[in-house]
């Protein structure tokens, strides 16, 4: 078969659906908000922006290590039952990791709200970041799942969601109360829609997960250990080298 002929059949197959999908849900839930920031910025503070910007940071360094990377490793796992181990696995070590994320929070939650000088709504929150926390590391491992099956659509209908709650929220409660905490409360409730809906939408996938077994997806992993280190050693450098210029900006102005 000639190259064109491929090209051809792969623009009018899963290739070009996806591509319509992911583009056009991604321009929907930026120009979604884009269209909504005018309202926002006139309902919430400065302060209200910035302390979401700390708990959005701080969600995106905790995800870097939070699954283990295993997820990088589905898209190229070699089948889709291999790639359900993985996706196995990965949500095996989000559940561990999160419960001891919130239990770290539990317990130094004044001392982090006082760290970063968080609002006392903002400074509530903290108890709810490790559940955005594991919405957020759902999406990722399902994302690389949908990925490996080449069915793009609850990709694109998680990411659309998730914009569209998190504008909601902050509308409506905004223009009901204006207060400080719904921001961020806005932020957290769309991760956790989003999570629910890919959820729902990947039925082949829960099913895959419920055949498995332990032994299977210990060997798995065992057999892509190697790139899973590598993946969470480049994703925890890449987090580092991101975050080192801020956190030497803070420390600078905080000592």
């Amino acid at each position: 078969m000639s190259l064109k002929r491929k090209l051809s059949r792969l623009v009018a197959g899963n290739f070009a659906r996806n591509v319509v999908w992911m583009t056009g849900s991604t321009v929907l839930a930026h120009g979604l908000f884009l269209l909504a920031s005018p309202v926002l910025t006139r309902l919430y503070s400065p302060e209200a922006f910035a302390q979401l910007g700390i708990l959005t940071t701080l969600q995106a360094l905790l995800l870097a290590g939070m699954s283990g990377r295993i997820e990088w490793s589905v898209p190229t796992a070699g089948s889709l039952h291999r790639a359900a181990a993985l996706v196995a696995a990965a949500l095996i070590v989000l559940t561990g990791t999160s419960v001891i994320l919130a239990a770290g929070f539990w317990l130094g939650m004044d001392r982090i709200a006082t760290a970063f000088e968080l609002s006392s709504s903002v400074h509530l929150l903290l108890l709810a970041l490790p559940l955005s926390v594991i919405a957020g590391g759902i999406q990722m491992i399902v994302h690389s799942w949908c990925v490996s099956a080449q069915q793009l659509r609850p990709v694109a209908f998680s990411k659309l969601l998730q914009s569209v709650v998190f504008v909601g929220v902050a509308l409506v409660m905004g223009l009901a109360s204006g207060a400080l905490l719904w921001l961020p409360v806005g932020f957290l409730v769309g991760h956790v829609a989003a999570a629910i809906a890919i959820l729902v939408m990947v039925a082949g996938l829960m099913s895959r997960l419920r055949a498995l077994r332990w032994r299977f997806i210990w060997g798995v992993v065992r057999e892509s250990g190697r790139e899973i280190l590598a993946s969470l050693g480049s994703s925890l450098l890449h987090n580092l080298a991101f975050s080192l210029p801020f956190l030497m900006i803070w420390f600078w102005y905080n000592d």
